[in-house]
């Protein structure tokens, strides 16, 4: 069952399954947040890039970001304690929170990975638009989505201008290649929280990191790649646009990563 909350106020059931959250006349900007043992993960990252992306597309938030964590965790208090995927939205003045049941992937595509294809419609570019700035504009990722050749892919992957590889609709990526574990710079793409989350991991563990632009041609020839995301945390890519990556999936960076990933979530905790 979802939960709808607005300005800390419980929706009826009838009224929040018909809430459209991307009508034409409701530009927004959302966050999106998972719990691990019913408590939202890195809660404080997202509510502050939530805070940047009001500020990046001028809009005013109709409270500070403490209140609206203070409204978060008092709508967690109210609703039955379980795992939840947490969308928490400033639209129309108000603030939005909605909790719906956690996604559930697949356990095969962490033991085997996914397939990933590269659009033929680029990222939209930093000048006219804001790609760090997580909103309700979703026309990019529509267009990509709308080519017939990436139809059959977990994932879809969009190119800069340059044709230098920025990130998936959803998920930022990663490479691993002579042992050095690289991701783009966030120029022209999401921050993601998970992606910081996973570049400190590396940190901690003391694997070589670079943020460098990366093109097709080294994605290809990775040792190891993967998707990492709120909802999905680290999942294993096992085919670029038909090529196979690596040798063996998951590879040995993705599973000591992930490994590390479950055991800092239970500690954060």
């Amino acid at each position: 069952m979802n939960y709808l909350f607005k300005d800390g106020k419980r929706i009826a059931p009838e009224q929040a399954e018909s809430f459209d959250f991307f009508a034409a006349d409701r530009f927004n900007i959302f966050e999106s947040i998972r719990t691990y043992d019913g408590i939202p993960f890195k809660v404080d990252d997202h509510l502050r890039r939530l805070g940047e992306s009001a500020k990046t597309v001028g809009l005013a938030l109709p409270t500070d970001l403490g209140h609206i964590k203070d409204e978060l965790f008092h709508a967690l208090a109210q609703i039955p304690k379980s795992e939840y995927f947490i969308r928490v939205t400033v639209i129309d003045d108000s603030v939005l929170i909605l909790f719906v049941p956690a996604k559930q992937y697949p356990p095969s595509i962490y033991k085997k990975g996914v397939a990933v294809t590269t659009a033929a419609t680029n990222r939209n570019p930093v000048n006219p638009m804001f790609p760090p700035a997580k909103t309700s504009n979703f026309l990019n990722q529509i267009l990509g989505t709308l080519d017939p050749a990436t139809c059959d892919s977990f994932e879809i992957m969009f190119k800069g201008m340059d044709g230098n590889l920025l990130e998936a609709r959803t998920w930022n990526f990663f490479i691993v290649k002579d042992g050095v574990l690289k991701t783009p710079p966030t120029m022209g793409l999401l921050s993601g929280v998970t992606r910081k989350f996973v570049i400190n991991l590396a940190l901690h563990l003391g694997i070589p990191f670079e943020e460098t632009n990366i093109t097709r041609h080294e994605a290809y020839n990775a040792d190891e790649a993967f998707l990492t995301n709120t909802s999905g945390e680290i999942v294993p890519i096992r085919t670029w646009d038909g090529r196979i990556v690596g040798e063996k999936i998951p590879g040995p960076f993705t599973i000591r990563l992930h490994n590390e990933y479950k055991r800092a979530v239970k500690h954060e905790n």
